[in-house]
């Protein structure tokens, strides 16, 4: 993950299995993402979707075109969606875009979302899933650590409301250790919220390096 991201430490008195399965963290226990949603924004989806469904004239300019449409002697850049579709379905790639851009239409219309990364952000909090996460025992609890881009409350509220009358007490820095919160949640509440030292970021962020290195 590039930078801009945040260590996680979540303690509870909850099962293991809560966070996800194989000792990981999974938002997906929480709160699931539709399968179909498991597609990513790229430049094959966008340039396919708007060249089918949207925008067309963003599409009508690309170089990558210029050939197939000069071939079919068709004007540059393409002046209709019917010439840009026509010089795009005689070129080697057309199926790869084709199937992307139906894939991320059915998602829109079923879901509300073209790709995942949308609603992730709206449902999760945060754009991707934990990485670099573990799970281990302590004390007769659970603590569960990994890294995400944005603090993923939603994730968070719905962990604790899935063992009402437990406190999660979440602790969070950023990479740069320019800033980081302690807190905790219960039955779906954020309690109140207190920033943490240089030094216990310092202390988090190490522990978490500390972890992950035990068990390369």
């Amino acid at each position: 993950m590039a930078g801009n991201f945040n260590y996680f430490r979540i303690e509870a008195a909850a099962d293991s299995e809560l966070f996800g399965a194989s000792l990981s963290v999974d938002f997906n226990s929480a709160i699931a993402m539709p399968q179909g949603l498991d597609l990513e924004w790229t430049n094959v989806v966008e340039t396919g979707y708007e060249a089918v469904h949207g925008a067309w004239q963003k599409v009508a300019r690309q170089w990558m075109l210029k050939e197939a449409a000069t071939g079919l002697g068709l004007a540059f850049p393409l002046q209709s969606r019917a010439d840009l579709l026509h010089a795009f379905e005689s070129m080697e790639c057309w199926p790869e875009y084709k199937a992307l851009a139906a894939r991320a239409a059915a998602n829109l219309a079923e879901h509300g979302f073209a790709t995942r990364e949308s609603w992730q952000l709206k449902h999760w909090g945060t754009e991707g899933n934990a990485e670099g996460s573990m799970v281990e025992a302590d004390n007769g609890g659970t603590v569960a650590w990994f890294i995400a881009n944005q603090c993923p409350t939603p994730v968070l509220k719905a962990w604790s409301r899935l063992n009402p009358g437990i406190d999660f007490h979440v602790t969070y820095a950023d990479d740069q250790l320019r800033g980081g919160k302690r807190f905790t949640v219960r039955d779906g509440g954020i309690g109140q919220q207190a920033s943490l030292q240089r030094d216990e970021r310092e202390a988090l962020v190490h522990a978490f390096a500390s972890r992950r290195a035990r068990i390369r």
